[in-house]
């Protein structure tokens, strides 16, 4: 029985957040590794963080490194956040 292997899809870690989120787009997958020197693993992200974005209300820039971007948009909040029902009183309009 055969195993299936797809690459990883990576980007460095001076990519601009904007851009890694058009790779999450161009080739329609759902996470991205962030690599450093040889190619280490360094973080990955995934339409999630994209979501905080959002949340967010685009406070936060997409023109920074994505790791700067991770770090920043993942310790911002200070409560966690329900990504099905960030706000009961809103309605999918509002948001």
């Amino acid at each position: 029985m055969g195993v299936a292997h797809k690459k990883t899809v990576c980007v460095p870690t001076k990519t601009l957040a904007i851009d890694a989120f058009k790779v999450l787009d161009k080739y329609r997958i759902s996470g991205l590794a962030i690599v450093g020197l040889n190619d280490a693993l360094l973080a990955h992200t995934s339409g999630t963080d994209l979501k905080l974005f959002v949340l967010d209300k685009g406070r936060l820039s997409l023109n920074v490194p994505i790791l700067e971007y991770l770090k920043t948009i993942r310790t911002h909040r200070s409560t966690p956040v329900d990504v099905r029902n960030p706000n009961p009183h809103s309605t999918r309009r509002a948001l």
